[in-house]
């Protein structure tokens, strides 16, 4: 399992974001969007494919009220987190992760 780099800053955006409201409840919401996607490592077809555009390796794990959208690789059999966005947010397109794909 690995982040990408446009996947931490989201994080880290979502972090900073409620910690405006509440520091605890920030490292909670954060920590628990760690330890879920941990299940990734072991089954990492849990997900739908992301859209019919997308292919098979893109994919998206919704938790709780934040859509985790990530890719697996094959051939490093290894799964990246490209993206983290609040489910009430403008959806996530193909063009939006075109940088991570």
């Amino acid at each position: 399992m690995q982040w990408s780099a446009s996947g931490l800053d989201r994080l880290i955006e979502i972090l900073d974001f409620i910690a405006q409201d509440s520091p605890a409840a920030a490292r909670e919401v954060v920590d628990d969007l760690l330890a879920r996607v941990e299940v990734l490592a072991e089954f990492p077809r849990i997900g739908p494919v992301f859209s019919e555009e997308s292919g098979p390796s893109l994919r998206r794990l919704i938790l709780d009220d934040y859509i985790v959208v990530y890719r697996i690789q094959e051939a490093r059999q290894v799964v990246s987190i490209i993206a983290v966005r609040h489910s009430r947010r403008k959806p996530l397109t193909l063009e939006d992760l075109a940088d991570e794909l």
